[in-house]
């Protein structure tokens, strides 16, 4: 059985669509994917991810972001890591700090780049985007980027200090994790072992 009003509201945003009208057309793709307003709730990924590619062609920063993740998980159609690196850097470009953070991590590792490499300088642009966005996790992937010397200035070397304020900074943020990376961290730099 239908709901009533789902079914009227995916008519009404389909007829908006006709004139071109971004929300609607969202909007469209969101009930489809999730089966809203259909009989028997049945989704329909394909044709959400048409009305998703619709909407990301005029701008939409959401519906890129969404691309992104559906092309590269195959949802709703072939998944392509190029493409979902594309739809990826638009809505991340467009400043949504999930988006900044997954290009990030796909730059990082070499998701959709055209030699299938890493980029490290790439990866840690997007991700300090993300983290002066407030972050945590973009926090700590740099401060292990830094712990480990993936795109550091140093030119590769590790850079303890600045992971330290990487990592104190997604704990600030609110992220639990950090603080056992921030205990391994004292632990990690008291190390004699360790080259300071």
């Amino acid at each position: 059985m239908v709901d009533g009003r789902a079914r009227r509201a995916l008519e009404l945003f389909q007829k908006a669509t006709k004139g071109g009208v971004l929300p609607a057309i969202h909007n469209v793709a969101n009930m489809l994917a999730n089966g809203d307003g259909r009989e028997g709730g049945v989704k329909d990924e394909a044709k959400a991810r048409k009305w998703y590619e619709a909407a990301a062609e005029l701008g939409d920063p959401l519906a890129m972001f969404t691309l992104s993740t559906w092309w590269a998980s195959g949802r709703g159609g072939p998944e392509d890591e190029a493409t979902a690196l594309k739809w990826c850097q638009g809505a991340a470009r467009a400043g949504l700090p999930r988006a900044q953070f997954n290009l990030g991590g796909a730059y990082l590792a070499g998701k959709g780049t055209p030699d299938g490499e890493p980029n490290y300088a790439s990866a840690r642009e997007w991700f300090q985007l993300a983290a002066e966005q407030g972050m945590p996790e973009a926090c700590i992937n740099l401060g292990e980027m830094d712990r480990m010397g993936l795109g550091t200035p140093q030119g590769g070397k590790p850079d303890y200090a600045s992971a330290r304020r990487w990592h104190e900074r997604a704990k600030a943020l609110g992220n639990d994790f950090a603080a056992e990376i921030l205990e391994d961290d004292r632990n990690f730099m008291d190390d004699p072992a360790v080259v300071k």
